[in-house]
């Protein structure tokens, strides 16, 4: 196996780890956001965690309800879309 392909494969494994434990506590504890109903750092961060989940490593993100309707409602605002990386200067066109 070549060691990309190794790579990709344990960055998939630690995603889904991460988003299984990430989901169980979103479920306990989260409301239009990640903590309740204002923004936290760890909505801030989520974003770009599970575009490059779906974009780079291709997670699944079935299994993840929670987590991906907490992205979708900051997709919305216009803060978090200005902030998204394939609208960054230095982005790559193909992005």
């Amino acid at each position: 196996m070549a060691i990309i392909e190794y790579l990709d494969e344990w960055c998939n494994h630690h995603i889904t780890y991460g988003f299984d434990a990430l989901e169980e506590l979103l479920k306990k504890y989260s409301g239009k956001f990640c903590v309740g109903d204002q923004i936290t750092v760890a909505d801030i961060n989520l974003p770009s965690i599970v575009y490059n989940a779906k974009h780079k490593y291709t997670v699944d993100m079935t299994p993840y309800p929670t987590i991906s309707r907490i992205t979708g409602v900051l997709a919305e605002i216009p803060e978090f879309q200005a902030a998204e990386a394939c609208r960054q200067p230095d982005a790559p066109k193909d992005n």
